[in-house]
Parts: structure tokens; C-alpha cells; sequence
């Protein structure tokens, strides 16, 4: 079994533990830490299997892990998208960037990071210069092949993936507008996701979710609009499932990915949403729906946004 190590990489603005990612090594002699926010050099493992959450903070650890054909498969992919990436034609107007605010554009490398010590968990990806950016920084100061960009979003990915599960019809309109909650959407968002993340039932309304309810609305009252609106999904509600949703949306990504390196198209990705040249937006917009519908069953909402800010679902 390899070993993991504790310390972080020199030169990271935080040593707090939460900031660390203990990568597991390929090989016993190759052991690692990166936090979120450094870059990875080439021998560092892209490849990275967090614990089961399963002590009383709620957090788990990063665990070393033998290798199969599986995390072989996940290797070569991230490899190749990464080479790829390494190669591409990519600006960044510094100017543009917030004030003292200073991006690497060397700094592309990605990785996958799965979670509750399974590699079909979680998955999602992590690293690159652009993913630091804040969204009107991303339109305003990228270039690439010295085109100005667009970001391509999955509108409400985890919630239609999650139809797509139960080989059911999501709604037509926006899945996170209860009735009588218009004004509360991204509550309701964080809502639906926590109950699908979730193994057990809530005691209580989170407090970062309560803070954007009206105020005296009990969890009670909450959940039985989003059982009304969301009937197909109420089996899955406090079963974990949500770690199989992001693992599957971080399989189409990856396959995106893939699928625009083989056609010399540049994508970066950042949460559900890639930032491509405005040149390939539509090339790119059809690739994401047709990878989407391949994986999860259903059609995709993709919304594009260029010349002001990046959208992220």
C-alpha cells in the first residue's frame, strides 16, 4: 500500500489542513501533498481518493490506494487532457485582473479528486490558472488562439442527472423555483443538493440555507414543496446518492474533454461550465449535449454567456 504524507508545498498561501489535498503516491517512493490552490508539476498524481467522511467533524482524510486498470484508465486520461492543455494557446490580460490579484498561465495541470474512498464518487476536477479567476476576470482577460472566450454552462446538471436516474422527466421550467419560494432559488438549490448528499434526514434547516429562506419557513414546510415539485426524486432524497451524481457529472466533463482534445479544440473547465473561444462555442455547445445525453439519459440545458461574465449552475 503507499504512503501519503502530511506537509504541504512550499510556497502555498495556507498550511490549514482543510487547504491540503494528501495525494496518494503511484509508488511507495512518490509521496505528495497539494492544496487546492498550488500548481502540479508533472510527477505529481493526478489521481487523488478522499476517506469516507466519516468522523465527527464530518471530514474525512486522503487515503493511499493500489492501482488497478481503473485509476490506470483515470491517469491516462487526465494525462492526456493535460498535455494537451500544457500545449495550448492560451493569454491572460494581467491588467484586467483584480487589484494585487496575479494568475500563472503555466499553471494548467488538472487533476480528479473522488470522494468516500471510492473511485465512483465524486471525481470532479481541480487545478488550472483559470479556475483562480472570478468569472468577469475569465471573459474579459482569456484569450484563446487569441479569440476572445464564451462560457458554456450545464444548467441544473446534478438535478437533471439525478432524473435521468430514476428514468424520469425533469420539469420544463427551472427545477429550483418552488411555488411561493420564486425569490428563494439558490436556497433551494443548496437544499435539494444537501437532501441528495445527505444519508440521513436534516434536524434542521442549515444555517447557510435558513439565511436565504424567509425568515419563520421551517424545514418541514420547505420539504414538502420540494417533494410536491420533485415527486420522482423523493426515493432518493437522504441516500448518498449525490456523491454518484457528481461522479457522473465529472464523467461527462472528462469525456468532453476528451472528445475536444481529439478535435484540437481548447476547453477549460471550471465546476459544469468550460470556457472555450467564442469561435468553437457552438462546435462546443453541440459536443456537450451530445456527451451529456450519452451519460444521463436525457437532454442537457446549456446556456452560453460571453462578454460580461461566466454562468456557473
Amino acid at each position: 500500500m503507499n504512503g501519503v504524507v502530511k506537509d504541504c508545498l512550499d510556497g502555498c498561501e495556507s498550511l490549514d489542513e482543510k487547504d491540503c489535498h494528501l495525494v496518494p503516491a503511484v509508488t511507495p517512493v512518490q509521496v505528495t501533498a497539494q492544496p487546492e490552490h498550488c500548481a502540479l508539476s508533472d510527477a505529481q498524481e493526478v489521481i487523488i481518493l478522499e476517506q469516507a467522511a466519516d468522523r465527527q467533524d464530518g471530514e474525512g482524510g486522503f487515503q493511499a490506494y493500489e492501482d488497478t486498470d481503473l485509476t490506470r484508465r483515470y491517469r491516462a486520461e487526465m494525462e492526456r487532457i493535460n498535455v494537451f492543455l500544457e500545449h495550448a494557446a492560451l493569454d491572460l490580460d494581467q491588467s484586467v485582473l483584480n487589484e494585487n490579484k496575479q494568475a500563472d498561465i503555466n499553471e494548467r495541470r488538472l487533476r480528479r479528486i473522488f470522494t468516500q474512498g471510492q473511485f465512483d464518487s465524486g471525481g470532479r476536477l481541480f487545478g488550472g490558472f483559470w479556475q483562480s479567476l472570478s468569472k468577469q476576470e475569465r471573459l474579459e482577460a482569456l484569450r484563446i488562439n487569441g479569440d476572445g472566450v464564451a462560457c458554456l454552462d450545464y444548467a441544473q446538471m446534478g438535478l437533471r442527472i439525478a432524473y435521468g436516474l430514476q428514468n424520469a422527466t425533469p420539469p420544463a421550467d427551472d427545477g429550483y423555483r418552488l411555488p411561493g419560494l420564486e425569490g428563494s432559488r439558490e436556497a433551494i438549490k443548496k437544499l435539494l443538493n444537501t437532501v441528495l448528499l445527505a444519508n440521513k434526514p436534516l434536524a434542521g434547516l442549515p444555517k447557510g440555507i435558513n439565511a436565504l429562506l424567509p425568515k419563520g419557513i421551517s424545514l418541514h414546510s420547505v420539504m414538502d414543496l420540494l417533494t410536491l415539485v420533485h415527486t420522482q426524486l423523493q426515493p432518493l432524497f437522504f441516500t448518498g446518492i449525490g456523491h454518484r451524481i457528481q461522479y457522473i457529472s465529472s464523467q461527462i466533463l472528462v469525456d468532453v474533454l476528451l472528445h475536444a482534445r481529439e478535435d484540437d479544440m481548447v476547453a477549460l473547465p471550471v465546476g459544469h461550465t468550460l470556457i472555450v473561444a467564442e469561435g468553437d462555442a457552438e462546435q462546443a455547445e453541440n459536443l456537450m449535449r451530445q456527451v451529456f445525453v450519452t451519460h444521463a439519459g436525457l437532454p442537457a440545458i446549456v446556456t452560453r454567456e460571453a462578454a460580461t461574465a461566466c454562468c456557473m449552475d
